[in-house]
């Protein structure tokens, strides 16, 4: 199965939401690689990917892989910040490659993640330590936002 549009979107994006993420995504078309679901928005510093379900093997995390490379070189971006609070954990080998992924890419130089524990937001923050792509982990959205808005070499 190849990343094909969705008809339908996540069930929890409703443009009333609380989650600030939720309303920016609501109506933007779902894409599917067997049990991951994903929704990608063009922001001013990037690109907004929001995913659910999980990455659960190697094969579907390259396709995703190639899907976002697509995305990044297309629209001449270098920074994403991912919603992962809905994401299900990844194998650990998935967990692995998909590290491997964001120091290989190509385009990509700031990646912000946003998680919803604090051990999360840690292990993501130190897993990151001394990496090609600078990247930080963060709870709030806003914050997020603001620290792909700032100067990329501050």
């Amino acid at each position: 199965m190849t990343a094909t549009d969705s008809p339908d979107t996540f069930t929890e994006v409703r443009p009333d939401s609380d989650d600030p993420v939720l309303g920016l995504l609501a109506g933007i078309a779902t894409q599917e690689i067997r049990d991951l679901r994903y929704q990608v928005l063009p922001r001013n510093y990037g690109l907004l990917v929001r995913y659910e379900g999980r990455v659960s093997d190697i094969a579907t995390a390259e396709e995703w892989f190639h899907a976002l490379d697509t995305e990044l070189t297309g629209r001449r971006v270098s920074q994403i910040l991912w919603d992962s609070r809905p994401a299900k954990a990844h194998p650990p080998e998935v967990r692995k490659r998909i590290w491997e992924w964001l120091e290989e890419a190509r385009v990509l130089k700031r990646s912000a993640i946003l998680v919803d524990s604090e051990m999360l937001r840690l292990s993501a923050n130190l897993s990151a330590v001394g990496g090609k792509v600078r990247i930080r982990a963060f709870h709030d959205f806003a914050e997020a936002e603001g620290w792909l808005r700032a100067d990329p070499d501050a």
